[in-house]
């Protein structure tokens, strides 16, 4: 049989026990929820970053179809344009100025076309073509034999030099014949009215309904593929946060 002075000893120890398995069991405890609240915010920044990577997702598919939406609304102006084109090339006018270039572009040619015929049969002409001959091959043999830069330098001068020989004389044989200048302004005139009027359809295109239509449904389009664009940059940066705080919540 236990003494008093034993049972109150088993009494305290029991005790103590006791109380060492209370807080036990409330720090296991206490652990437990820690766990679990951490968990939990891994789960809910995980669950962030997915929904941040949809989002993402979402906006770059309506940038897709915007950009295709400019892409078809370009197309649409370029069709515009193209059917203008065709309409103004079908004018009356359009087709009388390309005729009178053609008729002009003939009277020329046949008015300088027998002086240089002539002027090719002399001998100074012969002989300064030979020259442009030689000093092109010249320049053909020093590139083969990978010459000097200073040395193809002056060959090249040389060549050009003899090429400008022909070229004055020829020059100089149309410009002394008063047909050959007449047909030549002439046909510098149909050029120049030909010129005129493509450049005055092309400023006309401006103002043209079918085109103003297809060009205001680019701009629209342009507005609002800028739009979405912004949209996906900000949908991109929070995505990046979101995994940066996905990142972190694992860490911890």
């Amino acid at each position: 049989m236990e003494s008093p002075l034993e049972l109150l000893f088993d009494m305290i120890m029991g005790e103590v026990v006791m109380r060492g398995c209370i807080e036990l069991i409330v720090i296991l405890g206490f652990g437990v929820m820690v766990a679990r609240a951490a968990q939990t915010n891994v789960s809910a920044k995980q669950q962030a970053e997915k929904q941040a990577d949809q989002v993402v997702q979402q906006a770059q598919k309506r940038l897709d179809e915007a950009d295709r939406k400019v892409d078809s609304a370009q197309h649409d102006v370029e069709k515009a344009v193209d059917a203008l084109r065709k309409e103004f090339e079908n004018s009356s006018e359009w087709s009388e100025a390309q005729s009178a270039v053609k008729r002009a572009q003939a009277d020329r040619d046949a008015a300088v076309k027998p002086l240089l015929d002539a002027l090719h049969e002399q001998a100074n002409y012969k002989a300064a073509m030979e020259e442009k001959n030689r000093c092109a091959a010249e320049v053909d043999r020093l590139r083969a034999a990978k010459a000097s830069p200073n040395e193809m330098t002056a060959a090249a001068t040389k060549s050009a030099q003899a090429s400008g020989v022909l070229l004055r004389m020829e020059q100089e044989v149309v410009s002394n014949d008063v047909a050959a200048q007449a047909a030549i302004k002439k046909l510098a005139e149909a050029n120049k009215r030909a010129g005129d009027l493509k450049a005055a359809f092309n400023e006309s295109i401006k103002s043209k309904p079918a085109f103003t239509a297809a060009r205001d449904v680019v701009n629209d389009a342009r507005t609002e593929r800028d739009k979405v664009a912004r949209e996906v940059r900000q949908a991109q940066e929070q995505q990046a946060k979101a995994r940066a705080e996905a990142g972190k919540a694992e860490e911890r």
